[in-house]
C-alpha cells in the first residue's frame, strides 16, 4: 500500500504562489447563495477526474517540494510593510522594545535543529527569548495542568446563546422533579415521506426547498415532543458563558483503570432521568428513517460562522487555498442576524465559497420551539450543507496539510466516517447504554487495537458478571463504543450512508447539556458534543475510523499569572496513520507466527508507541485557546511571556510541514484588520474604544518582525551549526539524528530472510555465490527473478516500510557539513589499518583533513586520537558525538553498517570515504577540484561482476520499470543502434539484460572500497543508505546482489542515489586483481583490488563516445553495434592508471602475515603480495608499508592498542627475525622491477611476483588446507 508521507521541508526556490484577490467571478443580483461548484459539477462540465478548476482561485495545488518558498515569500511580504503597518505612527506603550543582540541570535541560529522533526524545550525556549539582548538560562514554563486545561477547552457561548440557555435554566429550577414533557409511547410519532423529496437537488436544498423543510420539521418535532423531561441539576450552573462541570475528570494513560464500576462511580443519574430518557430515545430512533437522501452530493467543506465565528471562518478558509486546497467551502449563518451580505456575496465567492443558512432546512416557525444553541450548531450545519461527503471544520481549526486527498483515499472509501481522538479516555455511562437498549458483553478489543484476537489479552476460561465488572476496560467490551474520546473540530463523513447517524447526533446534541453530554463525558475534559456522532454511528452499527495518533499540543500561552495555557490541539494525516497500523497489524501477525505460544500481548509496545510523532504528520492546529481574536490576544498580552519577551503561540514546530501557519494568520490579520479594514462586523463593531489603532500600530509591527526572525531561526537551527559544534556533540545534530534512527528502528523489516540467518566465522554465509562477469552472462528480468525467493510477506512488509521511510526522511541540504576530507573507519585493528592509510595520503602529498569515525567509547584510543593523529592533520570522531549511543546499542550496529555512519557523522561536505585497508597510489586530493566530480556530486568505482539487484527490489520501492535505455554502462549510444524498434515484453523479459532498462540501477556492481560524495546534494541518498545498511543482512543485501559477490554494503549508496533520480558517475574500467598469497594448498588469493583513476576514466569515455559517433557517420546503415570492441576494450589497463590498492585480504596485520606464511610461494620462494606494477606510478605501496611497519611495531612500539595487546612471543619473532627479510627483499625486488619493467605489457607485472631473485627458497610453505582452517 502506498503511502502520502513525503517530509514536507525542501530548500529550492520555487515560484510564488499567493491567493489572488482580484478579478474574481462575483454572484449576480443579489442572490443570498452565489454560485458555488462543487466536484460532481465539474464532473458535467466535462472534467472526467472530477477534480474543480476554479478560476477565481488564481493558484496553482500547492505540492510538498513548494513549501519553503511560501514560508519565504510570507516573511519577505511581511517586511515589506513593517515599516508602514501603523497609520498613525502610534506605539504600543504597554509592551517592550527588545533590541536585537545580533551576535546573541547568530549563535542561537546556530544551535537549532532546522528539521523540527522533534522539538525540545530547550529549543522552543530559546525561541521565545530571541529578540531579548541576552538569552539567560531559565526554566521552561510549568507543565500544563490538565484540569485548568479542560476548563478551557469548552466552547465559550455567545451573549444570546447563553441568555437563552439560562432562560432554560431557570424554567428547568422551577419545574425540578415534575415531567413536564410526559413520553407518550402510543403517540404516532412517524416522519411521512413525501416522494418527491427524492427529486430534490443540493442547489434546491440551498435555495429552501420546501419538501426539505416540510422533512426536517418533522424531525424537528419528533425530537423536540422527545426532549427529555428530567435535566440533570448538576449541569444547570454557568459562568462566563460556560457549563460550570465540576469534577473534571481527565484520564488519559492507556493504563488508567476505567472498568464498568469505576465508571458507574462518576455521575449520580437519578432513576427518574433515566427511565424517562430511556422511553424517549427508543420513540427516535424507532422513527427515525432509514433513508438515503439524493439531495446531498459532490465533495467539500462546511464550517460555522456567525458573529466572530465568521472571521475565524474567513482564516479558516483562506489558509485551506493557501496550502492548495480546490474543494468548495460552505459556512454556515446560524441565524439572520448574523448574515453578514457582503461577507457572503462578495468575499467568500473569489475563494469558492458560500454562506448557507438554518433556513434552508428549518422554517422559522420550527426554530421557534426549538432552541439552537452553541454545540448544536455543528449538528445542524452538517444536515444543511450541500455536500454528500461532507468534512466538518470548526472555524478555529486551521490545516496546516491539504485534507482534499483523504476524499479519495482507501481508509475514507472503506470507512465512510472519519474521526479524530481527543487526549482523553472515554468515560461514558454505563447508563448511556441502558437508556440505549444496548446489551454489553465480552472483551472484544484492547482499548482502540480492534484486529488482534483477543485470545492474546484476555485471560483463558469465561469471567463471571462481577470480574467483568471490575477487572475489564468498560470500553474493551462488545457494544461499547470504542477508545478512546474524540475531539470533533475536524470529522469527515459520507452524509447519505450516515444520515441516521447525524439525524440522531442530532438529537443528542438538542439534548445535551442537561443529559446526552454528561452521559457520554460524566465531566469528562471537553464535555460537549465531541461524543455524539461516534455514538449515534455506534448505535447504528455504522463504521468509522478514528485516527490513532493521539494528539499533541502546540506552545500556548500565560492566561493568568503563573498559568501556562496551550492554544492548539495538533491532529495528524488519517491517510498516513491507516497505513500505519496496516503496518502495524502484520507486525503484530508476524510476531505471533514467529513466537507462537510464547507471544505476549503489550499494548504500549506493539500498537500505541509505534504511532509515534516522528512516523506522523500533522494536518490540523485546533487553535481553542484565543482562537485568532486580535483584541482578545493583544488585550490579554497572549504574545508575550510573564517577563514580557515575545513568544509563538503556536510553537515553533512549522518546519517539519513547510507552513508556517502563525506568520500566515497575523499576515492575515494585518491585511483585513488594518490595511484593507475588511468589513467584517466583528472585527469593527467590537472596536468601542479606538482598540484598533492600537492593535495595528507598534504592537503589529513588533509582531510580524517577532515572527519574521523566529521563522528564519527556525529554519536555520541545522543550517548554521558549524563543523566544530556537529562534530564535538552539538544537542540538535543529536536530536536530529536520533529522530532519524528512530524511524528506522521503527520500520525494521517483520520478516528477516531465512537464507541469510546462518554464519561461519563471523560472517553471513552466503550459498550460493552468484559470479556473473561476463559480456554473454544472461542476466535478464527472467533470470534475475530465479535467483533467490522472497516470500509474499516479506515484500509486502518491505514495501510498506520503504515507503514510511522515504517519505519521512528530511529533504535538506544541511550547512553543518563544510570543506573537502577523506573518512575513514577506525576502532580496535581498524584504527592501525587507518592510521597506515593516513601515512599513505601524506606520503602522496595529499594536505586535505581526515577523521577517522570511532565507532564506540571502547574503541577510543586517546593517545591515538590525540597526539598520533595529530601532525597528520588528522583526527577522531566518536560515535556518540553524533548519534545517540544508546540508541546505536539498542538497534545493534556492526560490520558494514559503520561506513553509512561514519559519512553521516564526517564534517565534511565533500566527502572522500576510503576502507581502512585501501591504499591511494596517487594522490586523490584532485578529485574534489575536477570537471568530472562537480558534475555528478558523487564517484563510485565498480566491483568484477555484473549486476544481479533482484525485480524485487524495485516493487518494493515503487520503481516501474521501462523499455531498454542503455547497453550495460553505455549510456551514450542511441539505442536504436542495439535494440529492435519494437520492445516486447517478452523481448524486454527474456532477452534484455535487466539493469540496461529504465528505472534501474545501472550496471556494474559497485565496489564500495571508496567513495567521493557531496553529501549536501546527496543527504537523502546518506539517510536512505543508512536505512538498506540497517536492514542489510536479512532483507536489503539480498535483495540488491542475492548472493551477488561481496553481498553487502556495496550496491546500498548507488541503489539509494537512484531511487531518488540523483545521477552519479562509476568509472568504468573495471577493477584488476593484485598478485595475492597461497591461502590454501594449492589455491592463489589475489591480496587487493586495483581501482583507477576516474579523471583519465573520464577522459577515455569521452574518446569512446567521440569514436562511437564517427563509426556512425561513416558507416551509416551498416553500422553493427559492439559493446566489446568499441567500449569496454577502449578502457584498458594501459590506457588506464591505478589510484587504489584495496589491500581486503590479510590487510596489513603484519603477525597474521607472517603467521600464515604469506609473503611465501608454495615453493618457498619470496614474494610480492601486492604484484610489481609499481612503477606505473611511480610509488612501491608494498615497500612503504612494510617500512611503517618496522617503524611503529618494532623501533617506536607505538602506544596503540592493537600493537600492545598483540602476543608478545611473536612480536618478537617479527621484529628479531621476519621483518628486516622481508623489507630486504622488497628493497631488492624493487630494483629489479624498475629495470626489467614493460610498460606494454603492465598486466604481466602484476603477476611477476615470485622467484623474480632466483633465490633460493628459504621455507617450505606448506599452505593450510581447508579441513585444517575448519
Amino acid at each position: 500500500m502506498e503511502l502520502n508521507n513525503k517530509v514536507d521541508y525542501d530548500q529550492k526556490n520555487l515560484e510564488e504562489h499567493q491567493i489572488e484577490t482580484g478579478n474574481r467571478k462575483d454572484t449576480s443580483g443579489k442572490d443570498l447563495t452565489p454560485e458555488i461548484k462543487t466536484d460532481s459539477d465539474v464532473k458535467k462540465e466535462g472534467h472526467a477526474d472530477g477534480k474543480s478548476n476554479f478560476k477565481e482561485i488564481e493558484e496553482e495545488p500547492i505540492d510538498d517540494v513548494t513549501r519553503e518558498k511560501m514560508l519565504e515569500e510570507d516573511l519577505e511580504n511581511t517586511e515589506e510593510n513593517e515599516d508602514d503597518t501603523s497609520e498613525n505612527g502610534g506605539k504600543d506603550d504597554k509592551n517592550p522594545k527588545h533590541k536585537v543582540n545580533k551576535e546573541t541570535v547568530v549563535q542561537l541560529i546556530g544551535e537549532i535543529d532546522e528539521t523540527g522533526l522533534k522539538m525540545n524545550d530547550a529549543v522552543i525556549e530559546k525561541v521565545e527569548k530571541i529578540l531579548d539582548e541576552e538569552i539567560k538560562e531559565e526554566n521552561a514554563p510549568e507543565p500544563l495542568d490538565d484540569s485548568s486545561y479542560a476548563e478551557n477547552e469548552q466552547e465559550e457561548l455567545s451573549e444570546e446563546d447563553t441568555k437563552i440557555i439560562e432562560e432554560e435554566i431557570s424554567e428547568m429550577k422551577q419545574n425540578a422533579n415534575v415531567n413536564t414533557n410526559p413520553a407518550d409511547p402510543n403517540k404516532d410519532w412517524s416522519l411521512k415521506y413525501n416522494s418527491e423529496l427524492d427529486k430534490v437537488t443540493a442547489s434546491e436544498l440551498l435555495e429552501g426547498n420546501k419538501y426539505v423543510k416540510e422533512f426536517f420539521g418533522q424531525v424537528a418535532e419528533l425530537m423536540h415532543g422527545n426532549r427529555l423531561s428530567f435535566p440533570l441539576k448538576q449541569r444547570m450552573r454557568m459562568e462566563n458563558g460556560k457549563t460550570i462541570i465540576d469534577p473534571i475528570i481527565t484520564r488519559s494513560d492507556w493504563d488508567d483503570d476505567l472498568n464498568e464500576k469505576e465508571l458507574e462511580s462518576l455521575f449520580h443519574f437519578p432513576e427518574e432521568f433515566v427511565e424517562d430518557a430511556t422511553i424517549k430515545h427508543k420513540i427516535v430512533t424507532d422513527n427515525i428513517p432509514n433513508m438515503t437522501p439524493q439531495f446531498y452530493s459532490g465533495n467539500g467543506y462546511v464550517v460555522v460562522g456567525g458573529g466572530k465565528y465568521s472571521w475565524y471562518a474567513l482564516l479558516a478558509i483562506e489558509t485551506l487555498r493557501k496550502i492548495g486546497s480546490k474543494l468548495p467551502v460552505e459556512v454556515f449563518i446560524p441565524t439572520n442576524e448574523e448574515y453578514e451580505p457582503e461577507l457572503c456575496e462578495e468575499i467568500l465567492p473569489k475563494y469558492n465559497a458560500r454562506c448557507i443558512r438554518i433556513n434552508s432546512i428549518f422554517d422559522e416557525e420550527v426554530l421557534k420551539d426549538v432552541k439552537i444553541t452553541g454545540y448544536q450548531y455543528k449538528s445542524i450545519a452538517l444536515l444543511a450543507s450541500s455536500f454528500e461527503n461532507a468534512f466538518l471544520l470548526d472555524s478555529d481549526n486551521y490545516p496546516v496539510k491539504n485534507p482534499d486527498s483523504i476524499f479519495d483515499s482507501e481508509v475514507y472509501l472503506s470507512n465512510t466516517m472519519i474521526t479524530w481522538p481527543d487526549y482523553w479516555r472515554r468515560t461514558t455511562s454505563p447508563k448511556y447504554y441502558q437508556i440505549t437498549g444496548k446489551k454489553i458483553g465480552k472483551q472484544v478489543r484492547y482499548l482502540d487495537d480492534e484486529d488482534t484476537d483477543p485470545k492474546y489479552y484476555t485471560p483463558h476460561g469465561e469471567l463471571g458478571e462481577k470480574e467483568m465488572r471490575e477487572k475489564v476496560q468498560f470500553h474493551n467490551r462488545e457494544g461499547t463504543i470504542k477508545e478512546w474520546t474524540t475531539e470533533s473540530g475536524q470529522m469527515l463523513i459520507n452524509k447519505k450512508i450516515h444520515f441516521r447517524s447525524l439525524l440522531l447526533a442530532l438529537y443528542y446534541n438538542l439534548e445535551g447539556q442537561f443529559g446526552y453530554y454528561p452521559l457520554l463525558s460524566q465531566g469528562g475534559a471537553g464535555e460537549g458534543d465531541k461524543e455524539t456522532f461516534v455514538a449515534a454511528a455506534t448505535y447504528y452499527g455504522l463504521p468509522y475510523y478514528q485516527v490513532r495518533k493521539k494528539p499533541d499540543r502546540a506552545y500556548g500561552y500565560f492566561k493568568w499569572e503563573g498559568s501556562f495555557i496551550d492554544t492548539s490541539i495538533i491532529q495528524y494525516d488519517p491517510v498516513r496513520d491507516y497505513r500505519v497500523l496496516q503496518h502495524i497489524n502484520r507486525e503484530i501477525d508476524s510476531r505471533i507466527e514467529l513466537d507462537g505460544r510464547e507471544f505476549k500481548y503489550d499494548y504500549f509496545a506493539l500498537q500505541q508507541h509505534k504511532v509515534s510523532i516522528e512516523i506522523s504528520k500533522p494536518m490540523f492546529y485546533h487553535v481553542h485557546e484565543t482562537k485568532m481574536d486580535p483584541f482578545k490576544l493583544f488585550q490579554d498580552r497572549a504574545t508575550y511571556d510573564e517577563s514580557g519577551k515575545k513568544l509563538r503561540n503556536l510553537g515553533g514546530d512549522f518546519p517539519r510541514f513547510g507552513f508556517d501557519l502563525e506568520a500566515f494568520l497575523w499576515k492575515k490579520t494585518k491585511e483585513h484588520f488594518c490595511v484593507e479594514k475588511t468589513p467584517i462586523a466583528f472585527l469593527f463593531e467590537n472596536d468601542k474604544e479606538g482598540v484598533r489603532e492600537e492593535i495595528c500600530g507598534e504592537f503589529m509591527s513588533q509582531q510580524l518582525r517577532f515572527l519574521s526572525k523566529s521563522n528564519r531561526v527556525l529554519r536555520k537551527k541545522l543550517k548554521s551549526v558549524d563543523n566544530e559544534e556537529f562534530v564535538n556533540g552539538n544537542p540538535y545534530t543529536i536530536q536530529f539524528f536520533q529522530d532519524i534512527v528512530n524511524l528506522m528502528y521503527e520500520n525494521r523489516l517483520s520478516f528477516p530472510l531465512e537464507q541469510r540467518m546462518k554464519m561461519k566465522n563471523g560472517k553471513t554465509i552466503i550459498d550460493p555465490v552468484i559470479l556473473l562477469s561476463e559480456l554473454s552472462d544472461d542476466t535478464s528480468e527472467k533470470v534475475l527473478e530465479g535467483l533467490f525467493h522472497f516470500p509474499d510477506n516479506f515484500i509486502e512488509d518491505a514495501k510498506i516500510k520503504h515507503k514510511i521511510i522515504t517519505d519521512n526522511l528530511p529533504d535538506i541540504k544541511p550547512n553543518f557539513y563544510k570543506g573537502n576530507g577523506y573518512v575513514i573507519v577506525g576502532g580496535g585493528k581498524y584504527s592501525w589499518f587507518s592510521l597506515l592509510v593516513v601515512e599513505t595520503l601524506r606520503k602522496l602529498g595529499s594536505e586535505l583533513p581526515i577523521e577517522i569515525f570511532i565507532p564506540s567509547e571502547e574503541d577510543y584510543e586517546e593517545e591515538f586520537c590525540d597526539v598520533i593523529l595529530k601532525p597528520f592533520n588528522a583526527r577522531c570522531i566518536l560515535i556518540n558525538n553524533v548519534f545517540n549511543s544508546e540508541l546505536i546499542e539498542k538497534i545493534k550496529v556492526t560490520g558494514y553498517q559503520y561506513k553509512s555512519l561514519a559519512l553521516l557523522a564526517s564534517s565534511f561536505e565533500n566527502t572522500f570515504l576510503l576502507d581502512s585497508d585501501n591504499y591511494p597510489v596517487i594522490n586523490p586530493d584532485k578529485l574534489f577540484e575536477s570537471e568530472l566530480y562537480r558534475k555528478y556530486n558523487m564517484i563510485t568505482w565498480p566491483d568484477y561482476w555484473k549486476r544481479t539487484t533482484s525485480p524485487k527490489y524495485y516493487e518494493i520501492i515503487g520503481k516501474e520499470i521501462g523499455k531498454r535505455v542503455r547497453y550495460l554502462d553505455d549510456e551514450y549510444t542511441d539505442i536504436k543502434h542495439f535494440t529492435p524498434n519494437e520492445q516486447s515484453e517478452e523481448y524486454l523479459r527474456n532477452e534484455v539484460g535487466f539493469h540496461d532498462r529504465e528505472g534501474t540501477i545501472k550496471e556494474w556492481t559497485t565496489e564500495s572500497g571508496q567513495m567521493l560524495i557531496n553529501k549536501k546534494v546527496h543527504f537523502k541518498t546518506l539517510l536512505l543508505a543508512l536505512y538498506y545498511n540497517l536492514e542489510g543482512q536479512f532483507g536489503y543485501y539480498p535483495l540488491l546482489s542475492q548472493g551477488g559477490a561481496g553481498e553487502g554494503d556495496k550496491e546500498s549508496f548507488v541503489a539509494a542515489a537512484s531511487f531518488y533520480g540523483l545521477d552519479y558517475y562509476q568509472v568504468h574500467k573495471k577493477p584488476d586483481r593484485a598478485y595475492g598469497f597461497h591461502k590454501w594448498r594449492e589455491e592463489l588469493v589475489d591480496t587487493s583490488i586495483i581501482q583507477y583513476d576516474p579523471i583519465r576514466d573520464y577522459q577515455a569515455l569521452k574518446f569512446v563516445n567521440r569514436n562511437i559517433d564517427l563509426e556512425i557517420e561513416f558507416m551509416g546503415l551498416r553500422f553493427i553495434y559492439d559493446y566489446f570492441e568499441l567500449y569496454q576494450h577502449k578502457f584498458s589497463i594501459q590506457a588506464s592508471r591505478p589510484m587504489f590498492y584495496h589491500v581486503h585480504e590479510t590487510k596489513l596485520d603484519p603477525i597474521e602475515l607472517m603467521k600464515n606464511l604469506a609473503t611465501f610461494d608454495l615453493d618457498g620462494y619470496k614474494l610480492r603480495n601486492l604484484g610489481g606494477d609499481f612503477p606505473k606510478f611511480g610509488f612501491d605501496l608494498e615497500q612503504f608499508l612494510w617500512v611503517k611497519v618496522k617503524e611503529h611495531f618494532c623501533e617506536n612500539r607505538m602506544n596503540l592498542r592493537f600493537i600492545i595487546e598483540a602476543d608478545k612471543k611473536e612480536l618478537r619473532e617479527l621484529c628479531d627475525n621476519f621483518i628486516d627479510k622481508e623489507i630486504e627483499f622488497l628493497d631488492k625486488t624493487h630494483d629489479v622491477i624498475i629495470q626489467t619493467y614493460d610498460l606494454k605489457r603492465p598486466y604481466d607485472m602484476l603477476n611477476r611476483c615470485t622467484n623474480i631473485l632466483g633465490d633460493k627458497p628459504e621455507k617450505k610453505n606448506e599452505g593450510v588446507s581447508k579441513d585444517e582452517m575448519k
